[in-house]
């Protein structure tokens, strides 16, 4: 004490160490009780979103980039399913039915809400996607992972973008559908026509009907969504003079094809680097 009182600084920081000292010493035998109570009091909310990265372990590259792919797939599924949702149709109904004709006389309206569910739920899944991508980069120094990795990327991004590009127009949507001029209610029937072909056609790709002729097909998606655009400007160059259009309904529905298109070739672009091999790439890229 003596010393101390000659030092009181070094004497107070001694002191400050000893302390932590025993503190630590004093605190480790309660460690497990307090992380028990700590895992009672914050338990680890499960997930619903029902992907395959949640079951794999991303130390494993091999299975994880496997378990990415078929969720790329799912996510592709549902980013589908909310533009059809958006253009009041049922995706499900489409499974069992495909006369075009049928399907676009049932038109089913979504509530806003869960249009807004289904979106976040996009958003969601590409989180965890792109999250479960990082973790593998982490555990793996290969090149090939890593170029694999970063056309996952590109897959995700490209799909949650097709629904991004409908969820924008939403509002553009409901008050074509809803217009009394009818041209623009004509107009708003071939968008929804386009879009449930692609998705039947889209759904057979996926599912291996075109094993074959998978490069063929799809340029001949692509042939179809650039035709619709053509069709379109065409037909709205002949009529506006005729339908005798307002500035506010030539805004929307040019806004509405143009991103009809982009979100339909996003479709197209996912779907590539989903299902063809890089010869097929080559080819589908210089006969589109």
């Amino acid at each position: 004490m003596e010393w101390f009182s000659h030092d009181i600084p070094i004497g107070l920081s001694l002191f400050a160490i000893l302390f932590k000292i025993v503190g630590v010493i004093l605190f480790i035998p309660l460690v497990p009780w307090f992380t028990r109570f700590l895992q009672k009091l914050f338990p680890e909310k499960s997930t619903v979103l029902g992907l395959s990265v949640e079951h794999v372990d991303p130390e494993v590259p091999e299975a994880a980039l496997v378990a990415i792919k078929k969720d790329s797939i799912k996510l592709l599924k549902k980013v589908f399913k909310y533009i059809m949702n958006v253009w009041s149709v049922d995706e499900q109904s489409l499974l069992h039915n495909h006369d075009v004709s049928t399907l676009l006389a049932e038109q089913v309206v979504f509530d806003e809400q869960v249009l807004d569910r289904q979106y976040k739920m996009i958003k969601t899944i590409e989180e965890n996607l792109i999250s479960f991508g990082a973790h593998i980069k982490r555990h793996t120094h290969k090149i090939s992972y890593d170029e694999e990795i970063s056309s996952l990327y590109h897959i995700v991004s490209v799909s949650v973008y097709a629904a991004k590009y409908m969820k924008d127009i939403r509002e553009n949507i409901v008050s074509l559908e809803e217009d009394d001029k009818s041209w623009l209610y004509n107009q708003y029937q071939i968008f929804r026509m386009d879009l449930v072909k692609l998705y039947i056609a889209i759904s057979e790709i996926i599912n291996g009907q075109y094993s074959d002729e998978i490069v063929k097909e799809m340029i001949t998606l692509v042939g179809d969504i650039k035709e619709a655009d053509n069709r379109f400007l065409s037909s709205l160059s002949k009529d506006i003079s005729k339908q005798k259009l307002d500035q506010y309904d030539l805004s929307d529905v040019l806004h509405i094809n143009r991103y009809v298109y982009l979100s339909s070739l996003s479709i197209i672009e996912a779907v590539k680097d989903l299902l063809l091999t890089p010869e097929e790439k080559k080819i589908f890229e210089q006969l589109q």
